[in-house]
């Protein structure tokens, strides 16, 4: 990510950053964005490069890439690699473990950041409670979001690190990756806020129970002053363990959202269309009433989980309402767009950014708010949902009871594990299960017609297969055949 705003001088990199000039600059350079992902650099980024032995396999290397760096715009590049060879004009700053180097620009930018700081964390909803609640302190001051679900180790410090310290707010998402990295990065992210929007089954290859990942997510309080402020769900089962852990780490303001009568953010009623929601909800005794353009009955949830985060930071709880319409969908979130197709057109939904049980469930729930056209089907692309651990099958069959009750025409769906869902399900609603990805495409494509409803969702355990999907189906419209 990349802003206009001046991040980073030389100077400020090597007093925050363990390190020497391989190459120092030639003078005073202005940094204005910071990366370690090739894909996303831009003109004025700080760059570290990244390699698989000390970043681990998820990654790819780059550390030999440094005249592609500045072809990009590379302003400077810290690096554990010693080049052979350095493009002219590159500052190069050397570094003994850039992954290690990234948290000490991380902690530096927290400590000079005089503005508020939102995490948001949980099972389902972290990305768009996330962007919404950016969306609505944008509104009221400078503020900077994390870059996607940049929620994992690198990802936390490098969203603080792109912060400008000026700014008023930084709004950041907090996943609970491997167990080592989560208190340090509690610690380093020290918000004022914490919003943990609902827990549900994920990450059980790292955590055998829901009790577990409540704990993990809960570190996240750590680092936290008594005066700062922990939003969760009131409807949560879990609300009283999360609520527990809060006021063990002596943060004494809690505020709750949801249905439950005792809600701060209180939902009083709601009604879904396809692309947009009218709410209204109690907030500490005061009526609003307001419009929500981001779709289906989760998100009215999440909209009351943003406007508590308002709450926290003590900003205008009731503009934040108004500009609730305003706030658009994340890409793969549930987008909607019509193709067309031989003589008519199909109805589509991407939302193929990540799955898990709840999300899955809300997804199908919301596809059930579409009419069908005479002549037209329901038609569902699921891929396999990971990190569920030894509850995998279990849990990837306990999708049918919605399925039945959905509408859905056919269920196409690909994975191992999601064989027991379709197990399940009567056979003339299952379009095809596979384990091979052009298997699952090219079946998808032959069985399409004008007038289809479809939608798509995945999760990161299939995420190369669904994004080839999204791209046939979409490329269907511009098919002369």
């Amino acid at each position: 990510m990349s802003t206009k705003d001046n991040l980073w001088t030389p100077n400020e990199i090597a007093q925050a950053v363990k390190g020497r000039w391989l190459v120092p600059p030639a003078g005073e350079i202005n940094i204005t964005g910071a990366t370690y992902y090739m894909g996303q650099i831009k003109p004025g980024d700080l760059i570290f490069t990244v390699s698989k032995r000390l970043w681990g396999n998820k990654f790819i290397d780059n550390w030999d890439k440094l005249d592609e760096m500045k072809n990009k715009g590379a302003r400077l590049v810290i690096t554990d690699n010693p080049p052979t060879k350095i493009p002219g004009g590159l500052p190069v700053y050397i570094v003994k473990n850039t992954f290690e180097a990234l948290r000490e620009l991380g902690k530096a930018a927290r400590t000079r950041f005089r503005g508020k700081v939102v995490c948001v964390t949980g099972s389902v909803g972290k990305s768009t409670t996330k962007h919404g609640i950016a969306a609505l302190l944008s509104k009221q001051g400078h503020t900077n979001e994390s870059n996607s679900n940049f929620n994992h180790a690198p990802g936390v410090p490098l969203s603080i690190a792109q912060t400008p310290a000026h700014y008023d707010y930084g709004v950041f998402e907090f996943g609970v990756d491997a167990p080592i990295y989560t208190l340090p990065k509690a610690k380093l992210a020290n918000p004022h806020v914490a919003v943990v929007t609902e827990i549900q089954n994920d990450h059980h290859i790292y955590y055998p129970t829901l009790e577990a990942i409540v704990d993990q997510k809960s570190l996240l309080f750590s680092a936290m002053a008594p005066d700062n402020a922990v939003v969760l769900n009131r409807d949560s089962a879990y609300y009283f363990r999360l609520k527990t852990a809060a006021l063990a780490n002596n943060v004494q303001r809690i505020i709750s959202f949801g249905a439950h009568r005792s809600a701060d953010i209180r939902l009083l009623d709601y009604h879904c269309d396809l692309e947009t929601s009218r709410v209204k909800v109690s907030a500490y005794g005061k009526i609003l009433e307001y419009s929500l353009s981001l779709p289906g009955a989760h998100n009215v949830r999440n909209s009351l989980a943003m406007l508590a985060a308002v709450c926290g930071v003590n900003a205008n709880l009731e503009q934040a309402a108004a500009d609730l319409v305003s706030i658009k969908s994340l890409p793969n979130h549930c987008l909607y767009s019509k193709i067309p197709f031989q003589n008519g057109e199909i109805e589509f939904i991407n939302d193929i950014i990540s799955a898990n049980p709840a999300s899955v469930k809300a997804a199908i729930e919301y596809f059930k708010l579409f009419p069908i056209q005479p002549g037209g089907r329901k038609i569902l692309i699921l891929g396999e949902m990971g990190q569920l651990g030894a509850a995998a099958a279990t849990l990837h069959a306990s999708l049918a009871d919605p399925f039945q009750d959905s509408g859905i025409d056919k269920l196409f769906a690909i994975g191992p594990n999601i064989k027991n869902m379709c197990d399940i399900i009567p056979k003339d609603r299952l379009g095809l299960h596979t384990l091979d990805e052009n298997e699952l495409i090219d079946s998808i494509c032959k069985n399409i017609k004008p007038k289809d409803i479809i939608m798509i969702k995945g999760s990161l355990a299939q995420s190369n297969v669904m994004e080839q999907a999204v791209a046939r189906i979409q490329s269907l419209g511009t098919s002369k055949s």
